[in-house]
This record gives C-alpha cells, structure tokens and sequence, in this order.
C-alpha cells in the first residue's frame, strides 16, 4: 500500500487500524523498495493495516524509519525493537541488560526467546512480510514472553520451515559467507521436538 507522503499516511491512520509487526536489520546484499517510494538498504518496518469499514479488508506496508516514525506517533504506539543479527552493529543474540536508553529489557524465557529469533529469521531467510500464524504466534511470544511456549507453538514454525528445501540453521549459515551474524542457538526448540519424536527443521 503506497504510503508516500504526510497526508497520505494520515488518511491510512483515518481508515484502518494499524499494527506494527516487524523491524529488521537488512543484511549484505539486500534491499528492498519501500511503499513510500524509497530503496531501503539498512532496516526496515512492516505494518499490518486492517480496514475499520471490513475486518476481512488487509493489507501491509513496508517502509524506512521516516515513514514507520509517524506511522506510530499517528497510533500513538512505542517503536519496536530493532531485530539486529549483525555483530558489528550490536551485542548478543540475546535481549539482555538495557536497551541503549537506560530501560532495562525483557527477561525472555530462554525457550520463548529462541522461538521468536526463528520466526524473526524465517521472515528475513524467506524475505516475507509475515502473516497468518506467524504474526499471531509472534504477538503471543511479545506478550508472554516471561513464559515458556506451548509445544503447538513449536511444532506450527516448524512445520511452516519444512515448507521449504533446508533447515532454519543451514539458511542462516549460508548468511554468513557475506554476514558477520552473531550466534543463535535453537537447541532448547529441537529438544523439546525431539521428546515428541518430531524431526527438527530448526
């Protein structure tokens, strides 16, 4: 959906309901073409938009820093934080200690935060503007994630990675040949599969 300009983003605001659901790092190599009209070579945001008039009416817009700022001082929504898998440009794979503006994060439950690191690298390995039940699981992982996730959770990324030829980690390792991208492990994940004797696309 184009959103070039003030008031265009403005009338978005006015007609549908907006939610924020992803802020990622572009890695080497990759660009994308913003729906404000502008090449992306650095991070980028994706909303969710759904019609006030027609629930069953949605759509999504991808856009830089500028575009996604007044999207969410027009929701009157905190930003959120930025998915960082470089190590150059930031510390762990991990959210802890503070995020740069002396409040201190969130104390992820350690299964929880390797579920929600898979979906944020399924959304860059597949470049997809997520959707469906990647988006609701996600939600719930930022809402409990003080908690561990239920195994349906679990075996539903999963099964939406067998979708594809590889594993999540081989994805990610072909990454590295032209990334310098920190360490993240899914071991927690494949265990609990592995109770189950599920194959782990992890």
């Amino acid at each position: 959906m184009n959103c070039r300009g003030v008031n265009t983003r403005i009338k978005i605001a006015e007609q549908y309901d907006i939610k924020l659901i992803a802020h990622t790092r572009l890695l080497n190599g990759q660009t994308k073409r913003s729906d404000a009209e502008a090449e992306l070579k650095d991070q980028y945001y994706v909303f969710q938009c759904t019609s006030k008039n027609d629930d069953k009416i949605v759509q999504s817009i991808l856009c830089g820093t500028g575009a996604a700022k007044h999207f969410l001082e027009l929701m009157g929504e905190p930003d959120m934080p930025l998915f960082d898998p470089i190590r150059a440009t930031g510390g762990s794979g991990n959210e802890t200690g503070c995020n740069g503006t002396g409040t201190p994060k969130k104390q992820w439950n350690d299964e929880s935060k390797q579920l929600y690191n898979a979906i944020q690298w399924l959304i860059i390995c597949w470049d997809i503007v997520p959707k469906g039940a990647i988006i609701d699981i996600k939600e719930k992982l930022e809402h409990y994630y003080y908690k561990e996730p239920f195994l349906s959770q679990i075996k539903a990324i999963n099964t939406i990675i067998s979708k594809g030829k590889k594993t999540l980690s081989e994805m990610i390792n072909e990454l590295r040949a032209t990334n310098d991208i920190k360490e993240y492990n899914f071991d927690l994940l494949q265990l609990r599969l592995a109770e189950e004797n599920i194959k782990s696309n992890f």
